[in-house]
């Protein structure tokens, strides 16, 4: 419910990762973003923006063993100015003992 109404940033990174040219531009516009992400990932523009393509192929990583496929990690990083982070609780029931929003930002950080 926090980031229902947050448009200006983006929740996560996922295989496809949609944004709008205002993003775009605060990353500093497409030349700049496909010379950090390509040729590892691919930036596919559409009306309103652009979307990013963490590889040729959407894979399964295991964060435990710090194997999370670069293309996400690229990603990642070069989104993470415009994630939005600012949770008051979390986003997901987790176990006794462990803390909501600790486990929510864990979660969208999985492939810093």
């Amino acid at each position: 419910m926090e980031a229902r109404g947050i448009h200006n940033r983006i929740k996560c990174v996922n295989w496809l990762t949609v944004l709008c040219d205002e993003l775009v531009e605060e990353l500093g516009g497409r030349d700049k973003m496909r010379s950090a992400l390509e040729p590892v990932c691919k930036v596919y523009d559409y009306s309103g923006g652009v979307v990013i393509q963490a590889g040729a192929f959407p894979q399964i990583g295991d964060t435990w063993r710090d194997e999370v496929p670069e293309a996400y990690r690229l990603v990642a990083r070069y989104t993470k100015a415009i994630r939005f982070e600012t949770y008051h609780s979390g986003l997901f029931r987790v176990p006794q003992g462990l803390d909501k929003k600790e486990e929510t930002l864990a979660w969208i950080r999985r492939f810093d």
